[in-house]
């Protein structure tokens, strides 16, 4: 039987997940081969192939096809040269991913649909392709008949193949199972303010680790921060689990970045908006201007009660904390609650399109065409 992490760290209170998502208990029932085929891996990527070969370490065994993707040939050379060892590995970039899917879909009415959500976000100081690369995940996925994809990022840990083949067991019946970060919480700029000045957390499951089944799930990746939240949060009808008895570890990193905390604004606040929404089983008001004003109003009062609080605290007051929290409150001041609205309306199109797509082309590979 496997054995399981009680987390200790963050002691972690599981009250933001409960009631919102359903429980699973990992146990000790094995998986058939047959339904690993049906599996697969998806771990995407950029610039940190020891990160990856690492974790791919820890799964070498679990009997299921897995796929680097990566962003470019750059990439793509670096990572064939470092994991040339496990030949069960398939290295590929997103543009030959793409290719490959666009092949496939040839003159599907939603070819462009597919093209514009697995597009790059150039605006960045380097190509943000998180999103892209987990979209054209669900596209290969549907085109190949798989049923169910395992993302994984590469800077997790306390992971292995039992623990994998145990979690998708208990995945049955759900659209998506996460499991949660116990250590260092994989948290925005403003969030890990949070934690270093309350010491408050409240996990939540994110794309980190995240079984997806593919017959069920709805929605995409939007091209935004926190874009694995709004795909979870696409149908509050879906059902979505997490691992009650299993925890993995997030690298450590230094969050304290303000052109980060500028960057991860506005994601930040329609995820919390979102998040809000549902919790509180206010989704039909979230489609509306009321519901945004009044949420980007409370953000605005949560950064400046954060600021007053460092000031005040000199002894938890890490200088660049202060400078993230303004650097954040003067990016809340750029947008309206009306860009959050549209945001959300745009991004419900694109999700029902996506999911009607998909659901499409499941359809024609069970058909055989």
């Amino acid at each position: 039987m496997a054995a399981f992490l009680v987390p200790h760290s963050l002691s972690p209170g599981l009250g933001c997940v409960d009631g919102i998502l359903e429980s699973r208990s990992l146990g000790d029932a094995k998986i058939d081969q047959q339904s690993l085929d049906r599996v697969f891996i998806l771990i995407p990527t950029t610039r940190r192939p020891e990160l990856t070969r690492a974790l791919l370490s820890t799964i070498a065994t679990i009997g299921c096809r897995k796929v680097v993707l990566v962003s470019d040939r750059d990439d793509e050379n670096v990572y064939r040269h470092r994991l040339m060892c496990d030949p069960t590995v398939q290295v590929v970039t997103l543009e030959q991913m793409r290719r490959d899917c666009l092949a496939k879909l040839r003159r599907n009415k939603n070819a462009e649909l597919l093209r514009a959500i697995t597009a790059g976000n150039s605006s960045q100081r380097r190509v943000w392709d998180l999103p892209a690369k987990r979209n054209i995940g669900l596209m290969y996925g549907a085109l190949h008949g798989f049923d169910k994809l395992i993302l994984l990022d590469d800077d997790i840990s306390n992971i292995n193949s039992e623990l994998l083949k145990n979690a998708l067991i208990v995945s049955t019946g759900l659209a998506l199972l996460g499991v949660l970060i116990d250590h260092f919480p994989d948290l925005s700029v403003i969030e890990h303010i949070r934690w270093r000045l309350y010491r408050e957390y409240e996990p939540f499951i994110a794309g980190n680790c995240l079984i997806i089944d593919l017959k069920q799930t709805c929605g995409y990746f939007p091209r935004l921060y926190n874009e694995d939240w709004l795909f979870i949060f696409a149908h509050p009808k879906q059902r979505v689990g997490f691992v009650s008895n299993w925890f993995i570890h997030q690298q450590e990193y230094d969050p304290f970045k303000p052109e980060k905390a500028i960057w991860q604004e506005f994601g930040d606040t329609v995820a919390e908006g979102m998040f809000d929404a549902w919790s509180s089983d206010r989704i039909e008001e979230s489609t509306t201007i009321d519901f945004w004003d009044s949420f980007s109003k409370q953000r605005k009062n949560s950064l400046r009660d954060i600021r007053c609080d460092l000031v005040g605290m000199p002894a938890q007051n890490e200088p660049r904390m202060l400078e993230c929290i303004e650097a954040a409150h003067l990016r809340s001041c750029e947008f309206r609650p009306r860009d959050l609205l549209d945001f959300m309306q745009r991004s419900r199109t694109s999700s029902e399109q996506y999911s009607q797509m998909l659901l499409e082309l499941r359809g024609q590979f069970a058909n055989g065409n």
